[in-house]
């Protein structure tokens, strides 16, 4: 899973079941650290791998990609706050412009690899921003919309609305 936060990335890695084993590839991880997760990679035991953009263009995960079986065991690649690619990237993230070349590079190896790219915050223009950069066609968007019945609008003291989750 692409995402753009380690929090965010903390968070969702301790939700997982157990039966999905996961790991965490940032920045922060010290070098015995880092050097377990790349053996579990390769093993192939761990299910889900959080990374960022900026990770997942690192010398290192490029290495990983090019030089082992890792790209051909990759099913799924979820890009998380996928409005990162338009709202972001051109002024802040710019490795969020080059997620199409990775998951092109892994679909060469893993052709039966499929791609989720989520967001709850982009409307029309974002979404066909979002279709270009990740050469997507519109058939394949599902648009929910940002009105759902668990989440609602509330307001504090006359204060900007924000958003409550149910």
């Amino acid at each position: 899973m692409i995402s753009p936060l380690i929090s965010l990335m903390q968070d969702q890695h301790k939700q997982l079941p157990t039966l999905l084993p996961s790991l965490i590839l940032s920045g922060t991880l010290q070098p015995q650290s880092l050097i377990r997760t790349i053996t579990l990679l390769q093993s192939g035991i761990i299910r889900v791998l959080f990374i960022s953009p900026e990770k997942l263009f690192s010398s290192l995960f490029r290495i990983l990609i090019s030089s082992t079986s890792l790209a051909s065991q990759i099913r799924l690649i979820v890009i998380d706050e996928a409005h990162c690619i338009s709202s972001w990237s051109y002024n802040f993230r710019s490795d969020y412009l080059r997620l199409h070349n990775i998951v092109h590079v892994i679909r060469q190896t893993s052709p039966h690899c499929s791609l989720l790219a989520l967001t709850a915050t982009g409307g029309s223009q974002v979404r066909a921003d979002i279709c270009q950069q990740l050469e997507l066609s519109d058939e394949n968007v599902v648009d929910c919309g940002w009105r759902r019945k668990e989440v609602q609008m509330c307001a504090v003291s006359g204060s900007q609305p924000f958003v409550c989750l149910q």
